[in-house]
């Protein structure tokens, strides 16, 4: 289950940089005393990079491993 939900962060973070994100922007945690992972971007970054970092993690590992 780590791995699944690693994997799903990485995508976010991949996703992006692919639609215009700088990677050095990107950032990766764990908060323990709330039992979540996350990725986020400090940077600005527009509505349709928000929406396609949203939407691939269930393309990806939902749709592709259905």
């Amino acid at each position: 289950m780590m791995l699944w939900l690693v994997l799903h962060e990485i995508i976010h973070g991949v996703s992006y940089v692919l639609y215009g994100a700088n990677y050095k922007n990107i950032k990766y945690g764990v908060v323990l005393e709330k039992g979540i992972l996350y990725c986020k971007c400090g940077q600005y970054i527009d509505k349709k990079n928000i929406l396609w970092s949203v939407i691939n993690p269930f393309l990806y590992i939902g749709v592709v491993t259905l």
